[in-house]
């Protein structure tokens, strides 16, 4: 189990045997089958990772003190490691040369500049959804203007929760809310209201993020731009929690 965590073969045998009790080297020995040759070594590894602890007794035993924050620990290490290696994944393919159907093509970052660009942008990040979305909309949002574009949305966002996504939105005070929405299961496609004037921002599954450029008219389109970064998702998530926490019901 804890080669997974980046343990080797006899550092995941002799903290498998330790982190249910406290063990002298010769009881390590017997119970994990470790060469005498290699436990001093494997144990030293484990102690000076702050895995397991010695006690000061002789015989000495060997132990792990937490083992619910050592495995906590373990997991945290993962996590980071695995999001080093996807951001450098990422800049790899970047890097790659394109086929030429594929040339504009960037499955990480997007700026749209015009409405149909807007669409799209949109559109993926419903299609894309597989556990949550969360919305603010700000005052600027317009729902009965552009309501072609709007319903190929909304009808998205039914999608979406049928797909068992789903969506919590805070809305402007001031901002109407769409029929098509307010026709959702409450338990599905959860509102709140503020009385801030908040950026447009869509965060998708904690990893995908679209936030929009908007302006009172809303044929003046500023942009749209798309990015899929989890280190910039969880900022951001931790606004909208604030700002959800604080909004009305």
């Amino acid at each position: 189990m804890f080669r997974e965590f980046g343990l080797n073969y006899y550092e995941n045998k002799a903290l498998g045997a330790i982190i249910r009790e406290r063990l002298t080297v010769k009881e390590i020995i017997r119970k994990t089958g470790i060469p005498p040759g290699k436990v001093y070594s494997v144990l030293k590894s484990l102690s000076e990772r702050g895995i397991i602890s010695e006690s000061g007794t002789r015989p000495k035993k060997f132990y792990v003190d937490n083992p619910v924050k050592m495995m906590v620990e373990l997991i945290e290490q993962k996590q980071t490691k695995n999001d080093e290696a996807i951001s450098k994944a990422r800049l790899m393919i970047s890097a790659l040369p394109r086929n030429r159907n594929d040339s504009n093509q960037n499955y990480f970052f997007k700026i749209g500049v015009v409405p149909s660009e807007n669409m799209e942008i949109q559109l993926k990040m419903f299609n894309d959804a597989k556990e949550e979305v969360c919305q603010i909309l700000n005052s600027k949002h317009k729902p009965d203007m552009n309501r072609q574009h709007k319903d190929v949305w909304e009808e998205s966002i039914k999608k979406a929760i049928g797909r068992g996504v789903k969506f919590r939105a805070i809305y402007h005070k001031n901002t109407l809310i769409p029929p098509n929405i307010i026709k959702l299961p409450k338990d599905r496609f959860e509102i709140r209201r503020t009385s801030n004037d908040l950026y447009r921002l869509d965060i998708v599954d904690d990893k995908k993020i679209m936030i929009k450029i908007v302006y009172d008219d809303p044929l003046l389109f500023g942009g749209i731009i798309f990015v899929e970064n989890e280190k910039l998702a969880k900022n951001l998530k931790a606004i909208f929690e604030d700002v959800w926490k604080n909004s009305e019901k």
